[in-house]
């Protein structure tokens, strides 16, 4: 006689554990994923940090390159020439120097937050290949007398550049997301001519450390400055644009990222959610089933 054997119990579905460690993995790879304008928390702030940081370091390299063109320059900065005489005031034209000459490669030229710039590959060089602003040497006076290797740790060589309209009052900066009508809405990193480097959060470093204004002697502390507004021709001014050209912060846009990772989120859960229902119910279904199966024992 042939005795059945009862069924055996064959385990399928996610139990308790599985559905857990599937949700936290998909969690921190979403989180992973996401811009850091949309994280938050102590993650989000973090990754902020080691970006400045890696920006203050780009914007001190910068400075350094100065320093070393200057060496073989009776002094003077890119954009001036060993007899004092300017040769190219602009901006892109003197990074183009710097470049030329390879003190650093163009992608030092892409500020960390800025993921969505593509650095200069060739062909003509513009503000859409750079992200910091030099001093303004147009014209005679103070203005050209710090672009040189002064080591005065009141001058700013290097910045990062005001995103907003300055023209029509406005701040902004590449590292958050206020921009506004106060100087308080810029902040970014200083490279000072000894080649020190401070992280502001005013476009008035005065607001946080003893500043300079420049005068036609030179730096003096007689009175508060605004890194991106001159007070007179002489004044210390950081300009980017040459043409006055406004270049919005060219990180992708939070908002959008923000809908797509919460989107992304509540689909995970859902998921997952109903996966721990669906597996709830077969183990019910299978237990009901070994419950009405004959005893042949």
């Amino acid at each position: 006689m042939t005795i059945p054997f009862p069924h055996a119990r064959r385990r399928s579905g996610f139990t308790l554990i599985e559905f857990l460690t599937v949700l936290a993995i998909a969690v921190v790879l979403l989180s992973l994923l996401a811009p850091p304008e949309t994280r938050a928390g102590q993650f989000a702030e973090a990754r902020r940090t080691a970006r400045r940081m890696q920006n203050s370091t780009q914007v001190r390299g910068i400075h350094q390159g100065l320093a070393t063109f200057a060496n073989g320059n009776n002094e003077w900065y890119p954009g001036i020439k060993s007899n004092g005489q300017v040769s190219d005031a602009t901006v892109a034209g003197r990074l183009k120097i710097l470049l030329d000459n390879s003190f650093f490669i163009p992608d030092y030229l892409a500020a960390p937050p800025e993921t969505d710039m593509k650095p200069w590959t060739g062909g003509p060089f513009d503000e859409s290949h750079y992200s910091y602003a030099l001093p303004e040497i147009s014209t005679k006076g103070g203005r050209q007398s710090e672009w040189k290797a002064t080591e005065n740790s009141q001058a700013p060589a290097v910045t990062d550049r005001n995103t907003g309209d300055i023209a029509r009052g406005e701040y902004g900066s590449i590292h958050t997301d206020k921009p506004g009508n106060s100087p308080m809405n810029w902040e970014g990193s200083i490279a000072w001519n000894d080649n020190h480097v401070t992280y502001e959060t005013s476009a008035n470093p005065n607001v946080h450390m003893t500043s300079a204004r420049m005068s036609s002697t030179g730096f003096t502390t007689a009175t508060p400055d605004d890194l991106f507004v001159a007070a007179g021709p002489d004044d210390a001014l950081m300009i980017f644009s040459d043409t006055g050209k406004v270049v919005p912060s060219r990180a992708p846009p939070a908002s959008s990222s923000t809908i797509l990772i919460l989107a992304l989120l509540i689909l995970t859960v859902a998921i997952a959610i109903g996966l721990f229902i669906w597996d709830s119910r077969k183990r019910k279904e299978r237990e009901a089933q070994r419950l009405n199966e004959p005893d042949f024992m």
